[in-house]
């Protein structure tokens, strides 16, 4: 039985992500995952009908492309659908953007912009050896 459980972790742990463009899709099921296995993690909790969601994904997924090869993440999880998640990180509001690395989750409330995005991303982030 043992061996089964350890069998499916790593079946599960080495399975590919699933991204669009450049930004990583979580929800209940891999997000604590995903903290583990990416060390500088952000993450946008979303709602699919909210307009500044809208406005903020292509600068959001641009930031995405710039910050992936330095090993930061960007990732977003649908909170209409992860309802769980979403409430374990008190969202109230969308889109609520957050940032993990130190083992520890901090929230980002800078400007909306992809230079502001990285700046906060590079300056919180742990040194990833790529």
């Amino acid at each position: 039985m043992k061996y089964l459980i350890l069998i499916a972790l790593i079946a599960f742990a080495s399975a590919e992500w699933e991204y669009e463009g450049d930004v990583l899709v979580l929800g209940d099921d891999n997000f604590e995952i995903a903290q583990e296995h990416f060390k500088n993690l952000m993450f946008e909790f979303y709602a699919p009908w909210c307009g500044h969601c809208k406005t903020l994904a292509p600068i959001y997924s641009e930031a995405a492309t710039l910050l992936r090869p330095q090993g930061i993440h960007l990732a977003k999880i649908d909170a209409t659908v992860h309802k769980n998640l979403a409430q374990k990180h008190q969202i109230k509001g969308y889109p609520t953007v957050k940032f993990y690395a130190h083992g520890e989750v901090k929230d980002y409330r800078g400007q909306r912009t992809v230079e502001a995005i990285v700046e906060f991303a590079k300056s919180n982030s742990v040194k990833v050896e790529l």
